[in-house]
């Protein structure tokens, strides 16, 4: 009993002299191909907000690849835990830039020219723990696409 109250209180000393989140250790980028359509994900500090680097922005954006016009439904202004991302890592605190949102009536409808790229997305956070993570990520609604990224936080 004794041994495993002074490794709780080691364990929780350690947690407790960081006093901060986790930092990804460095941005993380893919590009995750679809047919004719390209989901290009990116993970980096966002130091725009958050000088520390504790805070992290996950960036999503469509490209059409192919050679005709393509219409999709694509999320709206943000990317949100649970609807629009999977993934284990938990955050301790979330922000969210300005969107003007959809035009009235839209139903987030798109026609993607060839060459032509979507508005990008972003989630900001900041990771809790330190480890290994993997964040699925749904930017296109109709047709529904997941693409994935990993990122590690130390």
């Amino acid at each position: 009993m004794r041994r495993a109250l002074i490794l709780t209180l080691s364990a929780f000393s350690l947690l407790a002299c960081d006093g901060g989140l986790a930092k990804i250790t460095g941005p993380s980028h893919e590009v995750i191909a679809f047919g004719g359509l390209e989901q290009e994900l990116t993970i980096t500090r966002n130091l725009e907000w958050d000088d520390s680097g504790e805070m992290m922005r996950l960036t999503s954006r469509i490209i059409n690849r192919g050679d005709e016009p393509v219409t999709l439904r694509l999320a709206g202004c943000y990317l949100f835990l649970g609807t629009n991302i999977e993934t284990k890592a938990t955050f301790d605190r979330m922000a969210m830039p300005s969107c003007p949102g959809p035009p009235p009536g839209s139903d987030g409808t798109t026609t993607l020219a060839p060459g032509q790229a979507s508005q990008s997305l972003s989630f900001i956070g900041g990771i809790e723990f330190p480890g290994r993570y993997k964040f699925r990520v749904r930017h296109v609604l109709d047709p529904e696409l997941w693409a994935e990224i990993e990122v590690t936080a130390r």
